[in-house]
């Protein structure tokens, strides 16, 4: 269904507005993290629970469906990162995917992995079966792509069980995600390692997601 996202302000915008340092922070942090490089749109919203968040919008079928809020900066352990406005089962990007003809698609966790590798992301940890069955009727060769941390593990089962390939490649320890690969590598070579290091063998899965 779609939404709205009311008294927010286009990224693109910022530096054409009187200057606003809340705003102008928000952008430095989308430049370091390498996402204005690619052509998403992004918003800033002075909005109390919106604010110092840079805000992802949700799209289905070019309709904004829901949005998710980053904090660039928490300021106490008790401040969430994310602020997820998401409606149940749905899959970051995939519409992109429907009438594509890749034979490829990258399941992320987070977001902003999806947005700098071009993949799909199912927004956490887990998935639920609206998410699994829309992810399945794409026909394509699936795999995950999982966070180097332990939350990761329930994903990493769920593809195994599903029979979708899962990627460990031999990035750097500091890498933790995707995004962080984007970084430190580029996004070619990072997505050509997550395409190299799949597998689709089940133990091989489980014994790497030990090691996380």
């Amino acid at each position: 269904k779609p939404v709205e996202l009311p008294n927010a302000i286009s990224l693109n915008d910022v530096p054409k507005l009187p200057y606003n340092k809340t705003h102008n922070d928000i952008l430095e942090y989308a430049y370091s993290r390498g996402l204005l490089k690619t052509q998403y749109n992004f918003f800033v919203c002075d909005d109390l629970m919106m604010k110092n968040r840079l805000i992802i919008p949700f799209y289905y079928n070019q309709e904004m469906v829901g949005h998710v809020g980053r904090h660039i900066n928490p300021p106490t352990k008790e401040t969430p990162k994310y602020v997820n406005n998401s409606q149940a089962g749905y899959v970051f990007n995939i519409d992109k995917y429907i009438y594509s003809d890749r034979d490829i698609v990258v399941v992320t966790e987070g977001v902003i992995d999806a947005i700098l590798i071009d993949g799909i992301s199912v927004l956490g940890n887990s998935m639920n079966e609206r998410q699994i069955q829309q992810i399945n009727s794409l026909n394509k060769r699936i795999i995950l792509c999982p966070d180097r941390d332990a939350p990761g593990k329930d994903l990493i089962r769920q593809a195994a069980d599903l029979g979708w390939e899962v990627s460990f490649p031999p990035w750097h320890v500091d890498v933790k995600d995707a995004a962080d690969a984007v970084a430190r590598y580029g996004r070619l070579l990072t997505v050509a390692s997550i395409i190299k290091y799949a597998t689709d063998n089940k133990i091989k899965s489980q014994v790497k997601m030990r090691m996380l």
